[in-house]
């Protein structure tokens, strides 16, 4: 039951947040649509808080849209709906700059005028899917460290060592990111300089990338490795031997997605000789 009010909630927040933006409302216009004090307006806006029934009957009635769709629109369905809105926009623009070939030129600043007006209506279209696109699908950031990792890290991080904020892939559940240094995993694809991005972990299983530290928070990428009754980190190249897992070691996180650093010509060269 609460998951579904919870649902329901924030669909109408970002259905509102959309009807908002598409007809330029202050949130104190709204509220005055709504009936309702302008610090309601905007726990509604946030997914705080419910809205009564009187005061969809008022907003679907100012819209002319159906009740339902004011708390049942999904998030993909908000954008299909803007996308559709910006590209009438676009349309009707280009319609405008068609008719003025054709038009004499007593008419000439009528269209003219037509077309400024259009031009701010595909602007407005574009910025308001654009807020949607990041309310529906918001960019997660994570720290990026500088191989180095926090002594204590995850149980407590500090930003001392932080480099940087990334944008983390999607399609994973990112905590931080370590830029790679060295060449002891080039056959697993993991370069010098490529950004690996870590889901915080402090146990792996026999086959996993992961990301170990020292007592110092200095950091390793390496394959975790059983053999026997004794855990190696595992290199991914011969060059370099393995490092025998023991209390010096804690594992941090396991490795989830690569980015991947351009190369110079010059190695791309040799690659392909």
């Amino acid at each position: 039951m609460n998951n579904n009010n919870n649902n329901n909630n924030n669909n109408f927040s970002i259905t509102l947040r959309r009807l908002k933006e598409m007809h330029n409302l202050t949130n104190k216009q709204l509220a005055s649509i709504a009936d309702v004090a302008e610090v309601t307006i905007i726990k509604y806006l946030s997914g705080k808080r419910n809205p009564s029934r009187e005061v969809i009957q008022k907003l679907s009635s100012y819209f002319n849209i159906p009740e339902s769709e004011l708390m049942n629109s999904t998030p993909d369905e908000n954008i299909s709906t803007i996308l559709e809105s910006y590209n009438n926009a676009v349309k009707s623009f280009e319609k405008i700059k068609g008719e003025i070939a054709k038009a004499s030129f007593n008419e000439i600043p009528n269209f003219v005028n037509r077309l400024n007006e259009a031009s701010k209506t595909v602007e407005t279209a574009k910025e308001t899917l654009k807020k949607i696109l990041l309310e529906s699908k918001p960019i997660n950031y994570v720290p990026l460290y500088d191989n180095r990792i926090p002594a204590g890290y995850p149980n407590s991080v500090g930003t001392d060592n932080i480099a940087d904020w990334v944008v983390t892939p999607s399609d994973y559940e990112v905590d931080f990111a370590v830029t790679i240094k060295g060449d002891s995993m080039i056959y697993a694809g993991i370069d010098d300089g490529d950004t690996v991005f870590v889901t915080s972990s402090a146990t792996a299983e026999h086959g996993d990338m992961v990301i170990a530290a020292t007592e110092e928070g200095e950091v390793t990428i390496k394959y975790f490795v059983q053999k026997g009754n004794q855990y190696f980190l595992m290199p991914a190249n011969p060059d370099y031997k393995p490092i025998p897992f023991t209390d010096k070691f804690r594992i941090v996180g396991k490795v989830v997605a690569v980015l991947k650093e351009p190369r110079p010509y010059k190695v791309a060269g040799e690659l392909n000789a």
